[in-house]
């Protein structure tokens, strides 16, 4: 269970950017979190979330849609 000061960290959005496994997930996570981030983050630890957030976008290596499940 996490806390809610671990929800409420720059650390805690950036942990979450890394385990998206496409473009589609970072595009879910930001729709989700991103305005909730505004509300409970210094300014500055936005900034990062959002830098976090373009550099991942912009992997080469990211497919635009999750892998696809196994049956």
């Amino acid at each position: 269970m996490l806390l809610m000061e671990e929800q409420q960290s720059a650390a805690y959005y950036k942990r979450l950017i890394d385990q998206a496994e496409s473009y589609h997930d970072l595009v879910i996570l930001r729709s989700r979190f991103f305005s909730l981030m505004d509300r409970t983050l210094p300014k500055e630890d936005c900034l990062a979330v959002r830098d976090h957030w373009n550099a991942k976008a912009k992997e080469d290596s990211l497919p635009i849609a999750p892998p696809k499940q196994q049956a």
